[in-house]
């Protein structure tokens, strides 16, 4: 799986971990069929889990201040769709003149406000950790599910033993320990650090 990693490449990779099919392409037949059904709420589960590690979208926002109010409120849910968390040290804010600096003395209230300072004129650039694309019955194949690569080389296996756990319970239990392996070793790679001077009062950092 490349950059891009779409929903075609997932399921066939799992059908490959499931020794379904041996070429590059989604057969719907009755032997798969059940499993194409299966297969979007075991993909969404797999990502889920995935979302404890450090292998998120980065997206950000930006939010305008005018310099008149002493603080600036930001209702995060209004702003984006796809929030997961803020990014730790992912605040900047371009002054007046155009300069940009790291910016630490906020506050993110729960999962919902972002208090930012608001004496100056200027502008908030916020990165944050957005939740991956979920898919439906209705997800194209071509559809870009917007996952990291080796979050992509995990999912297969996560799916493969949701799908197996009772025809194949051998399988499944081979796919989910080295699933488990794959998540174990992302998580180790987490990045925890972040300036104690940004707080948080959602006991994410």
């Amino acid at each position: 799986m490349g950059m891009e990693t779409t929903w075609d490449e997932i399921r066939v990779t799992t059908f490959q971990k499931m020794h379904l099919v041996e070429d590059n392409k989604v057969v719907e037949d009755d032997s798969t069929r059940e499993h194409l059904a299966a297969m979007p709420a075991a993909y969404n589960e797999a990502v889920r889990l995935l979302s404890t590690t450090n292998r998120y979208i980065t997206k950000y926002f930006e939010v305008s201040s005018s310099g008149l109010k002493n603080s600036l409120s930001v209702d995060l849910k209004t702003i984006v769709d796809d929030l997961f968390m803020v990014q730790p040290g992912g605040v900047y804010f371009t002054d007046s003149s155009g300069r940009t600096d790291e910016y630490y003395d906020g506050t993110v209230i729960g999962d919902k406000d972002l208090i930012l300072d608001g004496s100056e004129t200027g502008t908030y650039r916020v990165y944050y950790y957005a939740y991956p694309v979920k898919a439906t019955a209705d997800t194209a194949g071509a559809t870009d599910m917007q996952i990291d690569p080796d979050v992509a080389s995990l999912v297969p296996l996560y799916m493969a033993s949701q799908l197996w756990k009772e025809e194949e319970p051998g399988i499944a239990t081979a796919c989910r320990n080295e699933f488990e392996i794959g998540r174990e070793l992302l998580v180790r790679e987490r990045n925890d650090g972040f300036s104690s001077e940004f707080r948080n009062t959602t006991g994410w950092w």
